[in-house]
């Protein structure tokens, strides 16, 4: 067992990463993933008005770093094999990241839901000058900020945006797992030695918490997840991704 810690550490430490800081409740935590994106486009073929359907993929290696359970630092290597899609990189090679996110959590409690035979609190103008904002789940909202550097290729892009997530933790689908839905806006903009281009990016995602039960009594502070995901740049072009991660609270 010991000896599979210290090979998924080395993963851990190695690889770039991009990842959620949703998954760590501890004070410190480190997060790696490989993420792949796909694309179709429709390219002109040699004969005049006749379209190929291309696809393509984008790949990614991430790390991520999580402090006090509520900023992240990420770092990401990317890389780019065909200029025929969406992702908005304009040549085919490889790319560096590093971006930052800060997460504002609990904006608004979840109202729990007072089990039969369970004592309700009775809130009152003498005891309580507030009644409690009534929401179906914790809402969040995290700000992003990133920053990209092609590593043979005159190409920088700057980017950032805000965003909001909630949890979902009593679905009857899928108990075991814990679901957090997230929906981004994020605003880009590269620069070549040719042009300068902006753009705008939506995501929706859908991480899932595939935490490992305890042992012992003994909390397991490595876990897995899984986050499907849709992006769309200027509410035009959709390609979809899937990450698979690791991470593990320190």
């Amino acid at each position: 067992m010991n000896k599979i810690l210290s090979i998924l550490s080395v993963f851990l430490i190695f690889n770039l990463g991009y990842s959620q800081a949703f998954l760590i409740d501890s004070r410190h935590g480190i997060l790696s993933s490989l993420n792949v994106f796909v694309d179709t486009e429709n390219i002109i073929d040699d004969q005049p008005h006749d379209y190929d359907r291309k696809i393509s993929t984008l790949s990614e290696l991430n790390f991520s770093y999580v402090y006090n359970k509520t900023f992240e630092i990420n770092l990401k290597y990317k890389n780019n094999p065909s200029i025929e899609n969406g992702f908005m990189i304009p040549f085919e090679g490889s790319v560096f990241s590093f971006g930052m996110a800060y997460y504002v959590k609990n904006i608004f409690k979840k109202s729990g839901i007072p089990i039969k035979g369970e004592n309700v609190p009775v809130f009152s103008e003498e005891t309580d000058t507030k009644s409690p904002i009534i929401m179906p789940f914790d809402f969040n909202l995290n700000f992003n900020v990133k920053y990209d550097k092609a590593i043979d290729y005159d190409y920088s892009s700057n980017g950032y945006g805000i965003g909001f997530s909630w949890e979902l933790s009593d679905q009857s689908l899928i108990n075991d797992y814990t679901i957090y839905p997230f929906i981004n806006y994020m605003f880009y903009e590269y620069k070549t030695s040719q042009e300068s281009v902006s753009y705008d990016i939506l995501i929706f995602e859908l991480i899932t918490n595939i935490s490992i039960p305890p042992k012992d009594n003994q909390e397991i502070k490595t876990g897995f997840f899984l986050t499907p995901s849709v992006r769309s740049v200027d509410l035009k072009d959709t390609f979809f991704g899937l990450s698979i991660g690791i991470y593990h609270k320190i």
